[in-house]
């Protein structure tokens, strides 16, 4: 099912020179939010069903085309899904945000297979000694800053975090369920139809990240280059995919995680990846599960 390309770099220049890609609104964010707010649990069948519906629907237009022009439509063929994620907690702090994305493949038969890019240290979620059932503690990520102020001191300093071992989580559930468990404002955006070739280009980042020579760090700008990258955050893991190095993620001003993030990689691919999508790229445009008013 799955046919992946060696030769990346001709890969990303077919991808970025297709069609003008579509222009970016100047506007603001325009938000689908949903309800129930919070995640609900069967989303990963919502979305699966969203694709179901899309691939038939095509596929009807495909053969409705083909009987006007008085001709017999093709066989169907397979069809190819990105779908990208973010979470975050309403005050938004570094440690608390996450960029995620899926590939999906869909067979002729309406068989579909995902996989997520989900990177995050390995043990971001174990327990720590203190926690308890009634205020349950987690390692959770070392970012080295709590505000503007000592982000800019870190500059001069030095980075405090040092890179970790590292996992990518390509079940798209167990993304979900965190953004869930803690209450996160979770974004989406798409399902994107894309070509082949961009699917293929995800999955070659899924195999790399499974081969576990790569770390986690979250300031990664010193551990990610075109030559070489031993670490790398969860934006660089969705958008470094092969052969396409994101070169303004390297002077990527502070606040740019979460929602944001995610949009920031969204504009990485417009940029360099828009002849791989069949859709436009529409980075200000997601739906919101807002997530529980109370939770900080």
């Amino acid at each position: 099912m799955n046919k992946f390309f060696p030769l990346f770099f001709s890969v990303v220049t077919t991808l970025s020179v297709g069609a003008e890609p579509p222009a970016v609104p100047e506007e603001a964010d325009t938000i689908r939010e949903s309800a129930p707010t919070t995640v609900p649990e069967n989303l990963d069948k919502i979305l699966e069903a969203e694709i179901a519906a899309r691939v038939k629907n095509d596929r009807a237009a495909e053969v409705q085309a083909a009987k006007d022009r008085g001709e017999t439509a093709p066989p169907p063929a397979p069809a190819y899904f990105f779908v990208p994620f973010a979470y975050q907690s309403r005050k938004n702090p570094a440690s608390d945000s996450h960029t995620f994305a899926s590939f999906v493949a869909v067979e002729t038969n309406g068989k579909q297979h995902w996989a997520t890019i989900s990177w995050l240290p390995a043990d971001f979620n174990e327990p720590l000694p203190e926690s308890t059932p009634e205020a349950p503690l987690k390692k959770g990520i070392c970012v080295g800053f709590r505000d503007l102020l000592t982000a800019a001191a870190r500059e001069v300093l030095g980075n405090p975090c040092e890179p970790v071992p590292a996992k990518n989580y390509q079940d798209l559930r167990t993304s979900l369920a965190w953004a869930r468990e803690y209450n996160r404002q979770l974004a989406i955006w798409g399902p994107y139809r894309v070509k082949e070739e961009l699917y293929a280009l995800g999955m070659e980042r899924v195999r790399q990240l499974a081969e576990g020579r790569l770390l986690y760090l979250a300031d990664d700008r010193k551990t990610r280059s075109p030559r070489e990258t031993t670490a790398m955050n969860c934006m660089s893991a969705v958008g470094d995919l092969p052969g396409t190095f994101d070169r303004g993620r390297n002077i990527a001003p502070y606040g740019i995680w979460g929602i944001k993030g995610t949009q920031n990689v969204l504009a990485h691919y417009l940029a360099n990846l828009s002849g791989g999508f069949l859709d436009p790229i529409r980075p200000k445009e997601y739906r919101l599960y807002a997530g529980d008013s109370r939770a900080p």
